[in-house]
């Protein structure tokens, strides 16, 4: 690439993610969903494709329409509970005042929405096509059948200890997890 006098700079978009996340006040569970949708964000070229702060802005606005939906489920499953008694906000609504808060920030926000709309739309593609799941008991299943095929030293694996770990690593290090099927593409 030095001899073509080619250069590329690729301007991360973790500074204006912190800023923004800053600047609109938002609650640590948006925080931390947004910075985990803009590390799987690099799994697409939107990094390379469009402004950081666009990118930071659709981390966001994807992370919050996925707390939305967890948080609405939550407050369905705690109704009944909810109905019997006056209780304090939980978690969940809490989690929803913060998404509405989030609306009225973005509103102020002088920037093109409709390219915050693409990346988004491409950050979700990039979820519903590795929306499959394998449990912790298939995992373990498969990581068998590669030690079996291998003569049980296979891939650097070296005994059932390794195996464990790397299943629990694949899993997430939760017993009844789940791990991303896109852990075993290539």
């Amino acid at each position: 690439m030095e001899d073509l006098d080619f250069t590329l700079i690729v301007y991360s978009p973790y500074r204006p993610l912190k800023l923004f996340l800053h600047d609109a006040g938002l609650a640590q569970p948006l925080g931390q969903r947004s910075w985990a949708v803009l590390n799987d964000s690099y799994r697409t070229s939107v990094s390379l494709m469009h402004p950081p702060h666009l990118v930071a802005l659709a981390c966001i606005i994807v992370a919050a329409g996925m707390l939305r939906r967890e948080a609405a489920a939550s407050v369905e499953a705690e109704a009944p509970a909810a109905m019997q008694a006056e209780l304090p906000p939980g978690p969940a609504q809490q989690t929803l005042a913060a998404v509405d808060q989030l609306n009225g920030w973005l509103e102020g926000l002088d920037v093109d929405l409709d390219k915050v709309y693409e990346i988004s739309t491409e950050l979700i593609t990039m979820y519903e096509e590795r929306r499959n799941t394998l449990t912790a008991d298939e995992c373990n299943k498969l990581l068998d059948a590669v030690q079996v095929n291998t003569g049980g030293s296979g891939a650097g694996m070296t005994g059932p200890a390794t195996a464990s770990a790397y299943s629990q690593l694949v899993t997430g290090g939760m017993g009844g997890g789940t791990a991303p099927m896109a852990a075993f593409r290539r």
